[in-house]
């Protein structure tokens, strides 16, 4: 079934004209997801993680929270880790976002990259 439902959400999270209510409940729907490791590798094979990252430039709030939190998922991943470099940069920016959620969101998933030596390591 999964092997169906990832590419679908991928097509779906990279169309630049999805209303922000899809794209939000597209993330949502994923973050519930996320938790079984192999659905966590598929989805880094169908480049989530990267699209993810993108989606923390969203102009909606709901949706940057969103991506945030799915990033905090994939931080608990090694495989994850070692591909998470580009993301650091927009993490940071959203320290400082004027929404409370989204900043939340990120400090998780600095939280979660902290667990892990490597985290660790990548974060400075």
């Amino acid at each position: 079934m999964f092997d169906r439902v990832i590419p679908k959400f991928r097509e779906v999270l990279i169309l630049e004209e999805l209303e922000p209510e899809r794209c939000r409940d597209a993330l949502k729907t994923l973050n519930e997801l996320v938790c079984q490791p192999e659905i966590l590798d598929k989805m880094i094979d169908y480049d989530l993680l990267q699209i993810a990252a993108n989606l923390l430039r969203h102009p909606a709030w709901e949706v940057r929270e969103q991506a945030a939190l799915l990033l905090a998922a994939f931080a608990l991943s090694k495989r994850a880790r070692e591909i998470f470099g580009f993301a650091f940069p927009m993490l940071m920016e959203l320290l400082e976002d004027e929404t409370l959620q989204v900043r939340e969101a990120v400090a998780l998933t600095f939280e979660k990259l902290s667990v892990n030596d490597d985290g660790c390591l990548r974060m400075v």
